[in-house]
Formats: structure tokens, sequence, C-alpha cells
């Protein structure tokens, strides 16, 4: 399926990671829905670079969550070891062997009370996830259709073919398990229960499952996109703008009107200004308790006092952004831009040029637009997960999407919007991932502040008629390839970069110390 606006701006979710939190809830939820029943005990395997973060971004919580029904946007996420205890539902962790797997793979073997299941996740970064794998059959499910899962003593995919024909099949996974055939189909519409009663009776059947899409807006599967380069981007903004280009996007691919899609960038830029309001206080309460929870106030009290070197806009939108980022930290409720990680960048920028410049909320969703339709460009061919490709999928991204909404929001033209997303990215390249202990607070918050200066310094130029000697198209070339060429121990891994310090190896101890105390 292609890329959403909502798979960059967006998801609303519970920080403080959406590759490990936000996708890793999704995961849960789809899993529970595929094994059905109640669960009564669930091991979970994470890859060998993930069990070295996974308990500083409540992965753990967030497949337990997902799995008892719980979305990303929930607060109740935050008390998710709490309620699996109080269910009767015990968790294990064990590491992937052999691990030639995807850095972000999940695994959950789920036992029912009639049953045992194992399903194999991927979070693909940015929130988003596929099923790969139930039991022993490979399957492929996003969370954008909807899944019939038949489990039978023989064969029924002609059958089963033929009553789910008319509501559009998309894939057919057929395979056989230690003692089942298992069966799964992706449709586009909703099977009524009377369709899936029908399946029941089939000869042999022992399981009818109908799992639901994971979003509101989910492409429709038999429609071209409008454009995934920037070139193409470019052409259809010249007789519109960016902001009309975007939503017409976003509409073909969903089918949803374009006043559904505006409604809900409003909801999102309603939810971007409430963590910056809420990080603005100084009380988060960070995960790990490396950070005080009061840099974005403290940078906010200096930029008020007149006393930042940088001043202006630069100083308070770095202080939005931290303070997005504590929220973040704490759990609290933000918008991924494109990743967790790098949620305060966008809204640290557009906030503080919408204060200066006296922008209304309608301009700044248009912002919002201009921001998703460059990243869906980027995500086309580049990771946004740092255990994927490093923090120039993350912090780098997001500050080229931003300096794209900054220069819209200057009154620049497509090709000066697109200009300034490549000459960001262009200057982070190689951007690392390397968080010490795992949790999303060294130097994932700082780093934010670092966005938010190559995003605003990128708009300016941008909007002074300077271009990136590289194509724009050939920047999301060049970072592709350093994804590919950058060491594994820089990617995610807490072992490298900053990791690999005396005080890195501190925080770890410190962090594994706090974790016993907290089992």
């Amino acid at each position: 399926m292609s890329l959403s606006l909502f798979d960059i701006v967006g998801p609303v979710m519970i920080g403080p990671s959406s590759s490990h939190t936000a996708g890793a809830v999704r995961i849960g939820h789809l899993a529970g829905l595929i094994a059905g029943g109640k669960p009564q005990r669930v091991t979970l395997y994470f890859h060998p670079v993930l069990m070295q973060t996974y308990a500083g971004h409540r992965t753990h919580a967030a497949l337990l969550g997902g799995l008892l029904g719980r979305r990303e946007d929930d607060a109740g996420l935050v008390k998710a070891l709490e309620e699996a205890h109080e269910r009767g539902l015990s968790f294990a962790v064990e590491q992937i062997n052999p691990p030639d797997v995807h850095q972000n793979t999940m695994r959950l073997k789920i036992r029912t009370d009639s049953s045992e299941t194992m399903i194999n996740g991927i979070s693909v970064g940015g929130g988003n996830i596929l099923i790969t794998a139930i039991d022993d059959v490979e399957v492929e499910l996003d969370g954008n259709t909807y899944a019939v899962i038949i489990r039978s003593d023989s064969p029924v995919a002609t059958a089963g073919s033929e009553i789910l024909s008319q509501y559009k099949i998309v894939r057919t996974f057929l395979g056989k398990t230690s003692d089942l055939y298992l069966t799964c189909w992706t449709v586009l519409q909703k099977v009524p229960q009377k369709a899936l009663e029908k399946l029941q009776n089939l000869t042999s059947v022992r399981s009818v499952r109908l799992v639901d899409p994971l979003y509101p807006f989910r492409g429709v599967g038999d429609r071209d996109v409008l454009f995934t380069s920037f070139a193409q981007l470019k052409e259809l903004s010249a007789p519109t703008s960016l902001p009309k280009a975007s939503l017409l996007y976003e509409s073909r691919r969903s089918g949803k009107d374009p006043a559904e899609i505006l409604t809900a960038f409003g909801r999102i830029l309603a939810i971007m200004r409430q963590s910056v309001n809420t990080g603005l206080t100084g009380k988060a309460q960070l995960l790990g308790g490396f950070c005080p929870g009061n840099d974005g106030l403290r940078m906010m009290k200096a930029h008020e006092a007149g006393t930042t070197i940088s001043g202006g806009i630069l100083a308070a939108a770095i202080a939005r952004a931290l303070s997005v980022m504590e929220v973040n930290g704490s759990m609290g409720l933000v918008v991924a831009a494109p990743t967790a990680g790098s949620a305060g960048v966008l809204p640290g920028v557009i906030f503080s040029i919408g204060e200066r410049l006296g922008k209304s909320d309608d301009e700044l969703v248009q912002a919002l637009l201009v921001a998703a339709a460059v990243g869906v460009c980027i995500a086309n061919k580049a990771s946004l997960s740092g255990a994927v490709g490093g923090c120039q999928g993350e912090v780098g991204v997001a500050a080229a999407i931003t300096a794209s909404a900054a220069a819209f929001l200057g009154g620049g033209d497509p090709e000066q919007c697109i200009q300034a997303a490549a000459l960001t990215l262009k200057n982070l390249l190689g951007l690392i991932c390397d968080p010490p202990a795992g949790p999303v607070e060294v130097p994932c918050i700082k780093r934010n502040a670092i966005g938010v200066a190559a995003a605003l310094m990128a708009a300016d130029m941008a909007l002074a008629g300077i271009k990136s000697y590289i194509p724009p198209d050939e920047v999301v070339d060049a970072l592709v390839n350093v994804q590919k060429l950058l060491p594994q121990q820089l990617k995610g891994s807490t072992i490298g970069g900053l990791g690999c310090t005396a005080t890195g190896e501190k925080m770890r101890l410190e962090w594994q110390l706090k974790l016993k105390q907290m089992s």
C-alpha cells in the first residue's frame, strides 16, 4: 500500500518511540485479533539490538497493551504491565536466535486456554508495521486491509475465495502449520457476518477470524498515487499549491473527502500544541531520569529574558522542541513527525514561526500538509527507523520536512519548499542513532534542537533563492546509500557513538539497576 500523509505526520501516540512503542502496540493489537481468545501467557522475542533498548522504549509494555486491546494513543499504556498482571497475563522476554532478521522484529508466542499461536511482526519505522508470519505460514498484513484467517483440517482456499471474491480480495496466503492448514485473505471491504458464517460452515473449518484494519485513512488499493518523488510533487503543485497537491494525494489514495483530511490534521495540530504547552510546564518525569525534564522551560525563560545568543525565533523553536521531547520521554501524548524520537522539530518550528508571523491555525495546517507530502517523497525510498537507518532517518527527515513547512510559511513556492528539504537533509547525512542506555532521552531530546536549527537555516537559504546542487530526489538517494553503509553499531545500538564513552557505560549500569528496582 502507498504511504499516507498520516504515516509522516503521525501517528498520534503515547511516547517514547514510534517504532518500538507505537509500532509495538499495533503489532500486539493485530496479534491479539489473530490469536483470539483470552491470552494467559505470552513470550516476547526481540532482535539482539532491540534487546538492548526495549525496556527503555517500553516495547514489552506496548506489545502487552496492544494484545489487551489498547491502541497507540491510549494513556492506559503507561500502566500496561500492571494491567497485564491484574488480568492474569504473564509474560517472558527472550532473544531471537538466529539474529539474522530485521532489527525491529518482534515475535509473540501467545497461549490461550485453547490454543498457542506464534506471530512474527516487524516495526518498519514511524509506527508502521508488518505481520510477516502466523505460525509457520508467511503472510503480509500491514493493517491497511481487512484480513480473514481460517484454520482447517483440509485446504479451503478455492471455496473461501469464491465466498470472499465480492469483497475485493487483494492477496491470498496459504500454508500448513504443524497440524492444520492456514489460509489468509486480505480484502478491501468489510466482510459481513453472514459471509463469515458461510466460511465457518465449510467442510473441515476449525476457526474463522476477521481482523479489522488499523488505520482510518487506509489505501483503497485500486488507485495510482499522484506522486512518489519530489519531481512529481513539484509538477502536481505547479498549477495549484503544495497543500492542495497534498490533499489531492491523500484523498485519492484513501478515498476520503478533503474536508475529513483537513479535520484530522486540525486534530494533529491541536495535539502538537498540547504537547508543547504540557512540556513547557517543566514537570516531565522522564522514564530514564537522566535528564531533568525541564530543559524546554529553561530555554523558553532564557528566550523571554532576551539572554540567548541565537535570539528570536531559533531560541523559541528550540524551547518548544525540547518541551515536546520531554513529554515524549515521559510517555505523554505526542505526534510522531515522522517518528517519536524526532517529534519536537516540526511543532517547535511551526508554532514559533506562527507566533512571529501571526499565522492562523488554518495556515499552520497547510504547513503540516506540505511537511507530510515532502516526507512521503523521502519515505518512499528511505527508512524512518533509527534502528534501521540511523537518526538521519528520524531527526534528519524531521528537519527536512520541517524546513519545507517553514519555507511555505515564509511565502516560498513549491520549488523553494522542496529545496529547503534537500538543503537540510544533505547537511544531516550520517547522523547516527546512539542512545547510551536505551531510553529516548540522551541524545534524542537535544538532538531535536539541532534539527530545529538545520530546518530554519535551510528554509532561509531556500527563500533567498539558494538551491542544492545535488537535485532533491538524488539527496534522498544519498540518504538511502548512507543508511545502508552505516554500521549496525551506530543504528539504535547502545554501544556505539555516545554509548562507547565512559559516561555511556555508567548510564547503562544505572539503567540496569533501575530496571531491577522497577521489576
